[in-house]
């Protein structure tokens, strides 16, 4: 699954999700300065999944990142591009 991330806003919540192309568009409060938006994304991921078993695997200071999310046994992977 693929997420679009766009920074500075005044909450946290997914706005949208493209069909074609499998791709979430959220709005994130924190600031891309000192890992704000990678925070504020890993805390809303946790209560959206309802799991602590949140890690980004790959990008923590790049526009690309790659979350790895575990819910029981099996892992979902994200590819998060951020804007």
């Amino acid at each position: 699954m693929k997420v679009i991330v766009k920074p500075n806003k005044k909450q946290t919540k997914i706005i949208s999700y493209n069909k074609e192309d499998n791709t979430y568009i959220i709005e994130v409060k924190g600031r891309p300065i000192n890992n704000g938006v990678n925070i504020e994304l890993i805390k809303f991921l946790s209560k959206h999944f309802k799991t602590n078993n949140i890690k980004i695997v790959k990008g923590l200071k790049s526009k690309e990142k790659i979350i790895n999310i575990g819910q029981k046994d099996k892992f979902i992977f994200f590819f998060v591009l951020s804007t």
